[in-house]
């Protein structure tokens, strides 16, 4: 902590906020980071853009992050494939990393500050919205995409994408041609007697 760093990576995600930005320079645990951008204009960045960070490290209440004093934008490249781990594995290790949980199911919805809980059968973890901000639905599982961060002593994953989860040989429900004035989110009761097996 406290020490200089020049360091380079790619942008994974730039939070709403604004104020800075996380880069990776590698697939997996430890290889993401944090950089806090402060007065510094960060509005020409894109994510999948290189950059060379120059800065100090600190620990911002639990947080390892780059406070950063020079941004060179290098080029680009492809982010990095995101990690699949368990919820109840989602750790410091995770902290700037891309990470997705499969099969998790929604426990908690979403608060006052947009955070939700998921729980895969290992442990729950909090989803955050400092990227998207989602609506789940209480016992719906939901396969989770985002970067690992760490705010009031707690992991939260980041969600850059949230899909729901449709698990290998569960019936999946065909409404035809009706099912194209149906709005996300709306209520439907479906009707089974004409149900077929297709395979």
């Amino acid at each position: 902590e406290g020490l200089p760093i020049i360091t380079t990576g790619t942008i994974t995600g730039i939070p709403v906020s604004g104020n800075g930005f996380y880069i990776q320079d590698g697939e997996g645990a430890w290889n993401g980071e944090w950089v806090y951008a402060g007065d510094l204009e960060i509005n020409s960045l894109s994510i999948g853009y290189t950059v060379q960070v120059s800065g100090i490290v600190i620990e911002f209440f639990g947080l390892t992050e780059i406070e950063a004093q020079q941004i060179i934008i290098t080029g680009s490249d492809n982010l990095p494939a995101p990690v699949e781990i368990s919820t109840g594995n989602f750790n410091e290790a995770f902290e700037g990393v891309l990470v997705k949980f499969q099969n998790s199911e929604c426990t908690t919805i979403s608060d006052n500050y947009g955070d939700w809980v998921v729980d895969d059968g290992s442990g729950s973890a909090i989803v955050g919205d400092a990227f998207l901000s989602y609506s789940p639905i209480l016992t719906q599982l939901y396969d989770v995409v985002g970067i690992g961060d760490f705010k009031f002593d707690q992991y939260k994953l980041q969600a850059t994408n949230v899909t729901i989860s449709y698990q290998e040989g569960m019936p999946v429900a065909d409404a035809g041609e009706d099912q194209l004035n149906i709005d996300f989110g709306e209520e439907v009761f479906l009707n089974g007697t004409e149900s077929y097996d297709d395979g």
